[in-house]
């Protein structure tokens, strides 16, 4: 499971009101409840803590029996963090929650400069045989993969 932080104007070295890097993937842990309060363990594939939200890992709020609930680790270098649900919703644009189909069929096509004059680019799909579709549209960005990724030529990112 993942989530992402907001993508509006900026990039990642701007932040949003949790401190957290804008347009940034982050991969979710696991969720606890502890002292009555609902938190969602996250962590920063970036090995960077800079959530400064509420139950941060400096917070006073917590407490003992809170920490030992959770398996709070105050290593500050690995950047996991703890978000109450009410602030995830907040914090985050996307959520995200992969689906393993064993028996499944990938189909892989890839659209560059698909608009024309700005006028409005549509596709459409047939099904050989009756059955669930997934579709997915994603944007590419040259932080998405590390040189040469993609076709193998780190000339092209």
């Amino acid at each position: 499971m993942g989530a992402q932080t907001q993508t509006g104007s900026g990039d990642d070295s701007t932040k949003n009101e949790f401190g957290m890097a804008n347009a940034h993937a982050y991969t979710v842990l696991g969720t606890y409840v502890a002292g009555g309060v609902n938190l969602i363990k996250m962590r920063n594939p970036w090995r960077a803590e800079t959530y400064t939200g509420k139950w941060n890992d400096n917070d006073p709020a917590w407490t003992s029996a809170m920490k030992s609930v959770v398996k709070f680790d105050s290593n500050k270098e690995d950047g996991i963090f703890f978000i109450e649900d009410r602030d995830f919703v907040n914090a985050f644009e996307k959520f995200v929650i992969s689906d393993y189909m064993p028996n499944g069929k990938i189909s892989w096509y890839q659209v560059e400069g698909d608009t024309k004059d700005n006028e409005k680019v549509t596709y459409s799909f047939n099904l050989p045989t009756k059955g669930d579709m997934y579709v997915s549209v994603d944007t590419w960005n040259h932080r998405m993969y590390p040189g040469g990724c993609i076709d193998g030529n780190p000339s092209t990112i």
